[in-house]
């Protein structure tokens, strides 16, 4: 790995972190920085031990929980982290925290 590319690929958990606020997806995280997606996976599994997709999606759901525990209904903490419904954001929780996500029906 070049110098550049090390800065690049240490710069990606802020760059994941700013993502999760604008609400863009995790496809969209290899075209942030300008290092080969390979390369990017590799040395991220090196230094995190996680793909970037698994810290992005981790760090989507902990927003969206830090909403509802501030008081934020699920249906409006999951919209303004990016998941499109219930479905999707309790499918996301299994799959990350590898249990599900139990929500009262009034949240």
């Amino acid at each position: 790995y070049s110098f550049e590319e090390i800065e690049e690929i240490h710069s990606l958990p802020s760059i994941i972190d700013s993502m999760v606020e604008d609400k863009i997806v995790h496809k969209e995280l290899h075209n942030q920085i300008q290092v080969y997606s390979g390369k990017i996976n590799e040395a991220f599994e090196l230094l995190y031990h996680q793909r970037p997709e698994e810290m992005f999606e981790k760090k989507r759901l902990e927003a969206a929980l830090k909403l509802m525990q501030q008081g934020v209904k699920f249906p409006s903490a999951a919209s303004r982290t990016g998941f499109s419904d219930r479905d999707d954001f309790q499918r996301t929780f299994r799959k990350v925290f590898k249990q599900p996500l139990l929500l009262n029906d009034r949240d």
